[in-house]
């Protein structure tokens, strides 16, 4: 896999796609690629070489679209994100939004199991939810708490506390994410009427 990024380096976010005419590939047919291989082979088969030969590419032309491993994992980190997205309309009231949110994420980071281990790399998380998937989530979970009686801080405290539960939990529930479904529902539901409770 590619050297993390030095210092100061620049986010794979804030860097344009290659330029020429018809790119060969896009970064999320690299993104998706990993997934994949890590899916299949787990995690620590992901490399640029691996992620090479399942396109049919060479290795070395890889870096003309990642440079780092830091950047790989943001990618990765931003494909895990577009599954978390809820692709129906929300309900209005904001607690059940929420829940339908967190529902989501948790089942997408179940179908990919080995991605628990980036929820201990606040480094690959971050650098994931500044990805375009990311920011899709991010305005989503605010979209949910639109009709919240609560001012801007308290939504921002609130997404971070759903957060913190629903990653809290997948952590505890790597080894047996079934039987922890009902406990997952039912904290998920006295967390929400509790902060609800708060606000009202």
């Amino acid at each position: 896999m590619a050297e993390s990024n030095q210092s100061g380096a620049q986010s794979v976010w804030a860097r344009p796609e290659p330029t020429e005419r018809r790119p060969r590939f896009s970064r999320q047919q690299i993104a998706d690629a990993a997934v994949a291989i890590a899916d299949d082979e787990g995690f620590e088969a992901v490399t640029m070489r691996r992620i090479a030969r399942s396109l049919g590419a060479g290795t070395m032309s890889l870096y003309r679209y990642i440079a780092t491993r830091d950047d790989l994992l943001a990618l990765m980190g931003d494909a895990l994100l577009r599954d978390t997205l809820v692709d129906r309309e929300l309900p209005a009231e904001w607690r059940a939004a929420l829940t339908a949110i967190a529902r989501q994420t948790r089942e997408a980071y179940l179908r990919h199991p080995w991605a628990v281990g980036f929820l201990g790399d606040t480094v690959a998380l971050r650098a994931g939810m500044a990805g375009p998937n990311g920011l899709r989530h991010s305005e989503q979970s605010l979209a949910a708490l639109a009709a919240a009686p609560m001012d801007d801080q308290a939504k921002l405290d609130v997404l971070a506390i759903v957060d913190d539960y629903v990653f809290g939990h997948l952590l505890r529930a790597a080894g047996d994410p079934d039987h922890l479904q009902a406990r997952f529902d039912l904290g998920l539901t006295l967390l929400l009427d509790g902060i609800g409770d708060r606000f009202s």
